[in-house]
């Protein structure tokens, strides 16, 4: 019985500790440096008044060893700053492509769906003109006019 319980002991240890550093170490999976960008939209010359999502595309293609998302949602008033492995954290080095779309607010999904107030102009990567390009400190691209004419 002693044994057994020796056992269960010690395999709930290493579950814990494996659980605690896991393949990334004690901080989770390793992370690329990343440098604050911030701005804010204003559409139509006005503040949004709702949160537009904005999503941002590397020019060099997703990073197959370290791939990330890096992202963000505005404030009412259209300013808002980046987010990669935390809020507000900003993204790691490179050129990148932002896409802005303006949908509706699912509360009960939790999600964004509809059709994009903005009429599709900043959702294509190919096709956005909004860029930004990091290198090595903070980025603030100041306003960026969007228009929905």
């Amino acid at each position: 019985m002693r044994t057994m319980l020796a056992g269960w002991l010690s395999a709930g240890i290493c579950l814990a500790v494996i659980g605690t550093v896991g393949c990334g170490g004690p901080y989770g999976p390793p992370r690329k440096e990343t440098f604050s960008v911030k701005g804010r939209f204003t559409v139509d010359g006005q503040p949004p008044g709702e949160s537009l999502q904005v999503e941002c595309h590397n020019k060099a293609g997703i990073d197959e060893k370290m791939p990330y998302v890096s992202q963000a949602l505005t404030e009412p008033d259209g300013s808002f700053e980046i987010s990669t492995y935390d809020k507000g954290d900003g993204m790691p080095a490179g050129d990148y492509v932002l896409t802005v779309t303006w949908k509706q607010f699912n509360a009960m999904s939790m999600s964004f769906g509809g059709e994009d107030k903005l009429k599709g102009r900043y959702e294509d990567p190919e096709k956005s003109e909004i860029t930004v390009s990091v290198k090595d400190k903070s980025v603030d691209l100041g306003e960026i006019p969007l228009t929905t004419k």
